[in-house]
């Protein structure tokens, strides 16, 4: 038995206790919403009423100030009986509501029945309306799962593709593309994703189209595009992401992206996953820490899992199992470096492994140390701290003058101290060259080699260092340790740095006897799960093949480098450095838009959604003498590839058109 809800007109007050006479005499019950009332139809009468002319139509009867409205709809006729409710018949025109029994199961399934409500009953929620199928324009289903999958080619038009725009774009021109239907012959479920999407006759996207403006597209929430206080896009932006090149809209030459023979390294990185306002980061960021592999996040969480327990300290199964592979990720740092393990200290970073030789050496007042002014703080302000740190000189472009490094030593040098890659230019250094000049005067050096460790092969054998640091976060390992390499009899010669539990053999009563090298430096409980992380992302690299880890690096430093020295308005750091000594790093300045090198940074990450670094980079020095108030860094690593190059520099050139 059908039924339907009877509500109030528009705009037309419910009156409580207003009454209803049935057959005109008999006063309705009080209390009751008369929008709200529900009322069985009265018997049919003695006579047929005429019928209705035009289209017949199913009519519902609704109570609005205690007369009759009928609303009609498509469908069968209703049954004779119930025509002289209709408006449009004489009889039915201000006739009051009748009242009747509650009608008999045999009532006719056609006739409408009303019954009552209850008092400020609330309307019903009308049903959610499902969500149509996406659609593209040549019909095929998006929005993942079984319904098809986005097209993603390699080299996208502007910012849509040419496969998916070319159906709008000629819609809007007036032409059919080769392979998509005309007007005629599209599907309507076709027809009605462009109408919902704007493309409709009389649509906002049509209109903007008529009227030689961007379209918005896509139309998602959170997308800069389509935020109403954004800047409006032009035509010929590029954007582009990790695994496309999209290339200005109107006759631009399309790019091609360079081979990425590490590009498959991109699975292994669960942070690359990583979105911000639901498009994937591009992480540029690698020179301040490095994401790490799954291989590193599954070895830290086995140990946690299988093997918690002390080191050197247990004779129960866990303890030896932890030993063992504490020591075996010693045994793997050794060999990524050419040493051997018992020249392996393990610290909390670079910055401590500086400190320890800092400290260690006993610096005497007056005594010197040569180093550059492209030093990380860390490899400064120990030097400054024990001794009179002597800085190299730099040029105008940021470039040290490496030949004239033998005119800065004095009788009173006792140390070299220098960066392999500088964390601020990405020049790879000659190391050799000074380790050889300062051997020939007998003096130790220590490399930094936090940026190299992971895009160049390091041999410390050949590089003949007397001591070299490097921290873990940077080479695709945990936070929280580091490495100190030193030839043995430089680590025994070095006083002690700290003291504690595991670094004694006996402790007595007349004094106490250290351990040899290098426990001697490893006192209290180290970071155990940090080493064997270490050991993993280091087994993760030499896995690669540091060679074509190389090469991969400074193929993406020349790009970078090429790419910004064709954006105006930028001032790249040592830009004069050979190409070919730059690993994938750049640090520059761009002035646009009254943007200070911070904010810029940040504009890159909000509005496309780039990792990168903005400020001084623990390098005033080099700042202050270059008067710069901060610079922007891009850094690479092995995951990266030629298309996020060109997507940062596309984003440069873009804001630096503001």
């Amino acid at each position: 038995m059908s039924t339907r809800r009877h509500r109030g007109g528009p705009g037309v007050p419910r009156r409580p206790g207003a009454r209803v006479h049935p057959l005109g005499h008999a006063p309705a019950p009080t209390g009751v919403h008369l929008a709200d009332v529900r009322v069985p139809l009265a018997p049919a009468p003695a006579r047929d009423p005429p019928r209705l002319p035009g289209r017949a139509r199913r009519e519902f009867v609704r109570v609005h100030r205690d007369r009759v409205r009928v609303h009609r709809v498509r469908g069968r006729p209703p049954p004779p009986e119930h025509r002289h409710l209709s408006r449009r018949h004489p009889a039915g025109a201000g006739f009051p509501l009748p009242r009747a029994p509650r009608p008999d199961p045999g009532h006719h399934p056609r006739q409408p029945v009303v019954r009552a409500a209850p008092v400020r009953r609330r309307r019903p929620r009308p049903p959610a309306r499902r969500r149509p199928l996406p659609l593209w324009p040549d019909g095929r289903p998006h929005g993942g799962g079984d319904r098809g999958t986005r097209p993603r080619p390699d080299v996208r038009h502007a910012r849509h593709g040419r496969d998916r725009q070319a159906a709008r774009r000629c819609h809007r021109r007036g032409r059919r593309p080769a392979g998509v239907p005309d007007r005629a012959v599209r599907p309507a479920a076709v027809r009605g994703a462009l109408r919902r999407r704007g493309w409709g006759r009389g649509g906002p996207r049509r209109r903007a189209a008529a009227a030689g403006a961007r379209p918005l597209w896509p139309r998602r929430r959170g997308h800069g595009a389509a935020r109403a206080d954004a800047r409006p896009r032009a035509v010929g932006e590029v954007q582009a992401r990790s695994d496309d090149v999209r290339v200005e809209r109107r006759g631009a030459v399309r790019v091609t992206p360079a081979p990425d023979p590490l590009a498959h390294t991109r699975a292994d990185f669960p942070l690359l996953e990583r979105t911000i306002d639901g498009r994937p980061i591009v992480y540029l960021d690698s020179a301040s820490t490095a994401p790490k592999p799954r291989c590193v996040i599954d070895a830290i969480v086995g140990m946690y899992n299988r093997h918690t327990a002390n080191v050197h300290r247990g004779v129960h199964v866990l303890s030896e199992e932890a030993t063992e592979a504490f020591e075996g990720a010693r045994a793997e740092v050794a060999s990524f470096l050419n040493a051997s393990p018992g020249e392996i200290v393990f610290t909390r970073n670079s910055t401590e492994g500086v400190n320890l030789v800092a400290h260690g050496l006993g610096f005497a007042p007056g005594d010197e140390v040569v180093l550059t002014a492209l030093e990380h703080h860390s490899n400064f302000l120990p030097w400054r701290m024990a001794a009179r740190a002597v800085p190299v000189g730099l040029d105008d472009d940021g470039m040290p003058p490496y030949d004239e490094v033998e005119r800065l030593f004095s009788p009173r040098t006792r140390l070299l101290a220098l960066a392999q890659v500088s964390n601020t230019t990405g020049v790879v250094a000659p190391v050799e060259q000074w380790i050889a000049a300062a051997h020939a005067r007998g003096l130790p050096v220590l490399v930094d080699a936090a940026q190299s460790a992971s895009h160049l092969p390091i041999d410390v054998r050949a590089l003949d260092c007397d001591f070299l640091v490097l921290s873990g976060h940077k080479v695709l390992g945990p936070s929280g340790i580091g490495v100190l390499y030193g030839k043995r009899e430089r680590l025994a010669q070095l006083a002690l740095y700290q003291t504690g539990g595991g670094m004694v053999r006996h402790h007595g009563d007349d004094g106490f006897e250290p351990h040899d090298v290098p426990q001697r430096f490893e006192a209290g409980t180290p970071n155990i799960e940090g080493a064997v992380g270490l050991g993993a992302a280091l087994s993760y690299l030499r896995g690669l093949d540091m060679d074509a880890v190389r090469a991969h690096s400074l193929a993406l430093g020349r790009r970078l480098v090429e790419g910004l020295q064709g954006i105006p308005g930028v001032r790249i750091i040592a830009g004069s450095a050979p190409l070919e000594r730059r690993i994938g790093l750049a640090t520059f300045t761009l002035e646009a838009a009254g943007l200070s090198q911070e904010s810029l940074a940040r504009v890159l990450c909000d509005r496309y959604q780039i990792i990168a670094s903005g400020g001084y980079h623990c390098a005033h020095i080099l700042h202050d003498r270059m008067k710069l108030a901060g610079t922007v860094r891009v850094s690479t690593h092995v995951f990266n590839t030629h298309a996020e190059i060109d997507f940062a520099l596309a984003a440069l050139r873009e804001i630096a058109a503001w």
